[in-house]
């Protein structure tokens, strides 16, 4: 008689760990100064984190980034440290920052601790445009850590420090997404993301450069809801599917339905 093995547990392989809602920039895109967020501020507390701890050999990346400012925490270094240690040499660990706190003192203690990925929030390379969509900040502070960072990356040299920057597209500041590239390149970035503006409220819909929705797309949408009323299911239930790791056979049902859904309209 055959032996029957049973099938190991799966692990998820990317893990993101928010350490802090709190936030010292008053950005007017986020999510937090949308009305009715009422988001509480506050730290992910040891006991949670250390609850995760049997992940990190499973994982490929952890990155501390939340809706809050990762560097407000002063036991980050000791986190990414314990992530690191249980982690393969290939992992990542990063974060995303606006920068304004990462001194040469700061940027060096991470990098020893192991951060080895680092995305620093730039959306205008025009002084006077930065600090109106960055409340708080300053160009000259996002240059300083970048600075820093590089710095940083000379002395640790077996970090593999990765640096790179993220900017949020939309209307006011479309034609800086090229004069940004060129700044980025001078300041020694390796990488450079470009995300949609999220209109968390009606005031900012209007910044956004691209409409969310066309006719086209809403007429697919209305067929393939549909198509999946007629199998009992709640195409409106998505996005909780799509986020739960252990999915339900409906959740899977729901997720394949939508998969489909997208390559029809890639299709198109």
């Amino acid at each position: 008689m055959n032996k029957i093995e049973t099938p190991r547990k799966m692990q998820p392989r990317k893990l993101i760990v928010e350490p802090t809602t709190r936030c010292n920039f008053s950005c007017r895109m986020c999510v937090k100064q949308s009305n009715g967020a009422q988001i509480p501020e506050g730290d992910m507390d040891d006991a949670t984190f250390d609850a995760l701890a049997p992940l990190f050999p499973h994982l490929e990346s952890v990155i501390f980034t939340g809706i809050g400012e990762p560097l407000l925490c002063d036991n980050l270094e000791s986190r990414i440290s314990k992530a690191r240690m249980a982690m393969t040499d290939e992992s990542i660990r990063g974060f995303q920052t606006n920068g304004k706190l990462m001194s040469g003192k700061r940027a060096l203690s991470l990098v020893r601790a192991g951060l080895n990925r680092v995305c620093v929030s730039v959306d205008a390379s025009d002084p006077f445009l930065f600090n109106t969509l960055r409340s708080g900040g300053s160009l000259q502070d996002v240059e300083a850590a970048l600075s820093a960072l590089n710095q940083a990356r000379e002395d640790v040299t077996d970090a593999g420090l990765e640096i790179g920057i993220e900017f949020v597209l939309m209307k006011k500041n479309m034609d800086q997404l090229p004069r940004v590239a060129d700044w980025a390149g001078k300041q020694g970035v390796d990488f450079i993301l470009v995300t949609h503006l999220t209109a968390y409220h009606q005031d900012i819909e209007q910044e956004q450069a691209f409409m969310d929705n066309s006719a086209e797309g809403l007429a697919l949408f209305e067929d393939y809801r549909k198509k999946a009323a007629v199998l009992g299911l709640d195409i409106g239930r998505y996005q909780n599917a799509a986020w739960k790791f252990h999915k339900t056979r409906e959740d899977e049902k729901i997720c394949n339905l939508v998969r489909d859904m997208k390559e029809d309209a890639l299709s198109q």
